[in-house]
């Protein structure tokens, strides 16, 4: 995956409303992944449509796609292959903040605040 498709999620999620959305290049850091983004829905129900649509547009290019955390939806993990997105309910994003286990500046990539 290329920096264009990680442009491409994180429009999306900006686009959907995810609030907070950060990515992060794991490149060397991880031997599983390579990019990390993670965002913020306002509950479960918000975080389940974002997964689909995320899981929807990628089987349109027919890669495979794993969701975890679907039921119950607080904490989503979307497995794209060499990136993972994570979407969050506020108090579990908070809680975990893996913002501060990835978020050395050299690897983050993009922040988007809203």
């Amino acid at each position: 995956m290329s920096r264009e498709e990680i442009n491409e999620i994180l429009e999306l999620l900006k686009e959907k409303k995810v609030k907070n959305i950060e990515a992060f290049d794991l490149t060397g850091k991880s031997e599983i992944i390579k990019y990390l983004i993670i965002g913020t829905g306002i509950n479960e129900k918000f975080n389940k449509k974002i997964a689909k649509e995320i899981e929807e547009h990628y089987n349109n290019y027919k890669r495979n796609v794993h969701i975890e955390g679907f039921f119950p939806g607080d904490w989503i993990i979307i497995d794209l292959g060499e990136i993972i997105v994570e979407l969050f309910r506020n108090d579990l994003r908070e809680k975990y903040n893996l913002e501060k286990l990835w978020g050395d500046s050299k690897n983050k990539l993009k922040q988007i605040k809203n």
